[in-house]
């Protein structure tokens, strides 16, 4: 089928795991087929080598943004751009947590001050001139302790999400070992579209 495929003229291939049933000659035949193609090709597919191989542009939808963000280029590349994005995400997210943090001690200060107006003795020839500043200083300090609070609000809601790490998995020989893995595992069961492939391998 993939053969056929290639004969045809077509603007765009859309391939799902094409690479599930080939082997080592078909694989180097479609990577081959697919660099040298001229039209668009969107593939989904668990083959890191043939990602790099053939791809200039890769798109996630990030689990925790849910959103698409694009790459250009191969896998390795887009391991690298994520990484560094993730970085610059860790020094946006301290940065707003530092302003936070000074923002919410400015309030806190400022609520400190904030008091109910004194109004001074009727013998006090003075007390409507104070009594009048004073109201206006109250009034002047509750406007910026608000401007504060939805100061605080608004960097909240804008607080920028930080990408976890990648999990790794890397295995090291020491020089001269077989290179062999074994794995015990026991009570495997595999199903594949409700249909029941094997059941309590060991």
């Amino acid at each position: 089928m993939l053969c056929a495929l290639s004969m045809k003229e077509s603007d765009i291939i859309l391939l799902d795991e094409p690479t599930n049933h080939l082997d080592t000659q078909g694989i180097e035949w479609l990577e081959s087929f697919l660099q040298e193609y001229d039209g668009g090709v969107i593939m989904a597919t668990h083959d890191r080598s043939l990602i790099n191989a053939v791809s200039n542009r890769i798109s996630e939808l990030s689990p925790h943004t849910k959103k698409f963000v694009h790459f250009r280029g191969g896998y390795d590349h887009y391991l690298e751009e994520e990484e560094r994005r993730r970085q610059r995400l860790i020094l946006e997210h301290e940065k707003q947590t530092k302003e936070l943090k000074a923002l919410k001690q400015k309030a806190i200060q400022l609520k400190s001050t904030i008091k109910d107006r004194k109004i001074r003795d009727s013998r006090d020839r003075d007390k409507l001139s104070y009594n009048n500043q004073e109201h206006r200083v109250l009034k002047g300090r509750t406007k910026a302790y608000n401007q504060l609070n939805r100061k605080q609000e608004y960097l909240q809601e804008q607080l920028v999400d930080v990408i976890p790490e990648r999990t790794k998995i890397s295995f090291k020989f020491e020089d001269g070992a077989a290179s062999t893995l074994c794995v015990d595992v026991s009570g495997l069961t595999k199903s594949y579209d409700d249909e029941l492939l094997f059941r309590d391998v060991s």
